[in-house]
């Protein structure tokens, strides 16, 4: 019994220090093989999203293949209908605004003239007029980097098509697999801070997993409400925008705002009307999406002060950019999580 007792403490105690081996490796090497882990670390995300979809199916009495073959003929049918239909749209918008950003460059110049023209026939003083200068600067520099990044960003996701084509495959071995995977992982904790720790991530993944799952239908539909709204107002790039705009609305205060400037500014360089009816349009939006599409989907809040999540945008846009402001209140809500639960069982 002593001798079976020891040969398992040698075993697990040989897995964590292969596995702290190869999360140092990982570490050390990870801006190497950054791309072979973002494909893994996005099909396993994605695998994770599905996996209670899998479950409900599983809980009908329906095997767990049969589950994730519906899926995938769902997720099929679904990106058929974008390459008919969105793509060829979406990247025709792309080739035509790559080709009127210079246009739209030199009109938005015109008008921020205009504007210095105004103010500088108004006889303000030197240091209001140095303010007005300088922010004037930033927001052409913003509006150009603006152009270029949101332009370049969708065509290297293009390019890499053939990269992104090994997710679902990998992504159907997760689901296979998942609940095998979560099992396995249980038992390389410590007997002793087993219970504990399997505690704390279930509580991590009722609040994470739901607010993810929420915010990416939400986002969905954002994006979807968007684009119609713009294609009756006849913005030009519509889908681009309101695909942006559905992105962005993950971000927390800020991203609708975000989203709403491109559709403004690019309504503007048509005419101050258009610009009008389109903020009316966007501010709808949001306030269907505020007052009664998310209170629907997303039931209870992460709990977080809306200081607390101020404040965690900022440190996440600061260091990680704009991944940083995505995950930054998911972050937030998992350390409150397990905050609470250490405290709980301490005291």
């Amino acid at each position: 019994m002593k001798l079976h007792i020891a040969k398992v403490t040698i075993y697990k105690t040989l897995t964590i220090i292969i596995l702290i081996f190869l999360l140092g490796f990982i570490i050390i090497f990870s801006r190497y093989i950054y791309d072979i882990l973002y494909i893994f670390i996005l099909s396993f995300f994605i695998a994770y999203l599905l996996n209670p979809l899998i479950c409900y199916f599983e809980h009908r009495g329906m095997k767990r293949s049969a589950a994730i073959i519906i899926i995938y003929i769902a997720l099929v049918a679904i990106f058929v209908f974008i390459c008919l239909y969105a793509l060829p749209e979406l990247f025709k918008d792309l080739g035509k605004l790559s080709q009127v950003a210079p246009e739209y460059y030199d009109e938005f110049n015109s008008f921020i003239s205009e504007i210095q023209n105004i103010y500088l026939k108004a006889g303000l003083p030197e240091g209001i007029k140095n303010v007005i200068d300088n922010s004037i600067k930033k927001y052409q520099f913003y509006f150009t980097m603006y152009l270029e990044n949101a332009t370049s960003s969708i065509i290297t996701v293009a390019s890499n098509i053939f990269k992104y084509s090994l997710v679902p495959i990998l992504m159907y071995y997760f689901l296979k697999d998942f609940n095998s995977i979560a099992e396995k992982s249980r038992l390389l904790v410590p007997r002793k801070y087993r219970q504990s720790t399997v505690r704390i991530f279930e509580s991590v993944d009722n609040i994470l997993g739901s607010y993810v799952r929420s915010q990416m239908i939400l986002s969905l539909l954002i994006a979807i409400m968007t684009s119609i709204a713009l294609f009756f107002l006849k913005v030009e790039f519509f889908l681009i925008i309101g695909i942006l705009n559905g992105v962005t609305n993950i971000i927390p205060y800020f991203g609708p705002i975000i989203g709403t400037v491109p559709a403004v500014l690019f309504a503007f360089l048509d005419t101050p009307i258009k610009a009008l009816y389109t903020l009316i349009a966007m501010i709808i939006i949001q306030q269907l999406e505020a007052d009664i599409i998310a209170p629907k989907i997303m039931g209870n809040s992460v709990g977080l002060h809306p200081v607390t999540v101020i404040l965690m945008l900022l440190i996440g846009g600061k260091f990680f950019g704009v991944a940083g402001l995505i995950l930054a209140v998911p972050a937030a809500a998992a350390l409150k999580t397990i905050y609470k639960d250490i405290m709980k069982n301490m005291f």
